[in-house]
């Protein structure tokens, strides 16, 4: 959606050139707006992912299991991209320069409303990393007990065999030192699925006071890889490469308001998150076919993955791919210097190192899939596919800050529910009331986001305040306002008013449908 930036100058600018000036008006006149009203539904739509950028067993899993369930294929074929990326292990570098590498793992987080299918998602696509991650277990836990007869065999003077270490490159543990405990004996790297990624950083901010700064500053440092020291509780923890993988789910409204306390700092900490918002659900489909061997053939892409990933290979781009990657840095950097939101910049100036681990990941990712081992030299191709990818990515994640940062804030979301009831109802007269019976989210709104969001509308060229002036020397109340609604707006959004009353007649008679299936005879009422 716009911003009220945006909105405020379209207005202003319609203002401007309109030579038609509306005069206040009686409640039976047929009058236009004194400006052209703002399309306040205008959407900038998001670019889907591109499936063709993955190997087919990824692209077949995301397409059937979307077909399915009515859910975005883009956002199936992200998290299948990322648990891959992450099962690579971890200490692999992309040599950028002499003195610059990145590593293969992500983190991202997939974006929706609650409810917006976020878990569903992620639970599907865990179904094919989950195996390789129990069989890693499976496998300690077979060494462990192999060792433990041993060990219980040796006479008083015998000295037992070294303990294996306990390997487990995944955890549901979102603390320092649950992942930390892990990664000791870990070196190729612990991953994690973050539910909600705002408790997450809720957490870390709960305690910013004492331990949470300094949660903060080490998961900044897992991000990198690398040897790290954790002191917890006069305990002293030696990581050989303490890093993590993240796939979380964000609601942004949750991040906007986290953002708001003065404790929520800005550290980078989610700029270097890659971002991907689903795109708007279609039906669900229950006897869509999902193949046989879709399952199977991606479970076996992510156990080639982590069989061939190593213990630190190290490649390097070809030549050409060199030269755009730092044409890439070279763009990034001006993009940045010419954003005004903060954070976004943060994120934008992120967006090089970002782009070598996509790249590098992919690379992992596509031998994994021919079963071939990876060339040193990554190409081109690879590097212009990671490209192709991210570009898509910072569409999405533009329109995340611009939530995180205020544009999309409660006053706008009420703008939006006066104007779907103002068409779906019809009105060319209305009271306030009418609002909070008919419009969304009105009812329980704070009185001063509410008395914005008349404003707004009446900017906007919405709405007509035409309430009676108070008697003299009485203060009048805008709660009791009365607002026409200019004949332009029926005659400009004529189409998205029909297509309302269909959404709202298709959304009353599934509530009276469930609702009756559960207490016959309730009565449901009707927006």
């Amino acid at each position: 959606m716009q911003n009220v930036t945006e909105l405020r100058q379209q207005a202003q600018q319609a203002a401007e050139a309109s030579t038609a000036v509306a005069e206040r008006a009686g409640e039976s006149a047929d009058i236009y707006s004194p400006v052209k009203p703002v399309d306040l539904f205008a959407v900038s739509p998001l670019p889907p992912f591109p499936l063709d950028t993955l190997p087919e067993q990824i692209r077949v899993f995301a397409s059937e299991y979307a077909a399915q369930s009515g859910f975005d294929p883009g956002a199936y074929a992200f998290c299948l991209m990322i648990e891959g990326a992450n099962l690579i292990d971890h200490r692999t570098r992309l040599d950028i320069t002499q003195t610059y590498s990145v590593p293969p793992f992500q983190w991202a987080a997939v974006v929706d409303p609650s409810g917006g299918g976020k878990s569903p998602v992620m639970d599907a696509c865990a179904k094919c990393s989950s195996p390789v991650y129990q069989e890693i277990v499976e496998e300690s836990r077979r060494k462990f007990a192999e060792w433990k007869t041993v060990a219980d065999a040796c006479g008083r003077s015998e000295k037992p065999p070294p303990e294996p270490p306990w390997q487990q490159r995944h955890t549901n543990n979102t603390t320092v030192e649950g992942c930390a405990g892990l990664s000791v004996s870990t070196p190729a790297g612990v991953n994690m699925r973050v539910d909600e990624f705002s408790e997450f950083l809720g957490r870390m901010d709960a305690y910013h006071k004492s331990s949470g700064s300094q949660d903060r500053a080490n998961w900044l440092t897992a991000h990198n890889g690398g040897p790290i020291t954790i002191t917890r509780a006069n305990r002293k923890l030696f990581i050989e490469n303490w890093s993590a993988g993240i796939l979380a789910g964000v609601q942004p409204e949750r991040l906007a308001t986290l953002f708001k306390r003065s404790s929520a700092v800005s550290d980078g900490l989610l700029q270097r998150f890659l971002l991907y918002v689903f795109q708007p659900m279609g039906d669900a489909d229950f006897a869509a076919h999902v193949g046989p061997h879709t399952d199977i053939n991606a479970i076996n892409l992510y156990r080639q993955i982590e069989r061939m990933s190593g213990n630190g290979q190290r490649f390097q781009l070809e030549h050409r791919a060199r030269a755009v990657m730092q044409d890439y840095v070279n763009d990034a950097r001006k993009l940045a210097a010419r954003t005004a939101s903060v954070r976004f910049r943060e994120h934008i100036n992120k967006l090089g190192g970002l782009l070598g681990r996509l790249t590098l990941a992919l690379h992992v990712i596509d031998a994994a899939a021919t079963e071939t081992p990876p060339p040193r030299e990554v190409p081109l191709a690879t590097l212009e596919r990671a490209k192709q990818i991210l570009g898509v990515l910072y569409r999405h994640s533009e329109s995340v800050y611009a939530q995180i940062d205020g544009q999309a804030n409660e006053t706008m979301i009420l703008v939006r529910a006066a104007a779907e009831a103002i068409l779906a109802q019809g009105w060319r007269l209305f009271n306030r009331g009418d609002l909070t019976r008919h419009a969304t989210h009105w009812r329980d709104a704070d009185h001063v986001a509410t008395e914005n969001a008349i404003d707004l509308l009446i900017e906007f060229g919405w709405i007509i305040d035409v309430t009676a002036p108070p008697p003299p020397g009485k203060r009048g109340r805008r709660s009791a306002g009365r607002f026409q609604v200019p004949s332009n707006i029926p005659e400009q959004f004529q189409d998205l008013a029909e297509r309302i009353r269909r959404d709202r007649a298709e959304r009353f008679q599934a509530i009276k449908k469930i609702a009756a299936s559960r207490q016959p005879g309730l009565s449901v009422r009707r927006d």
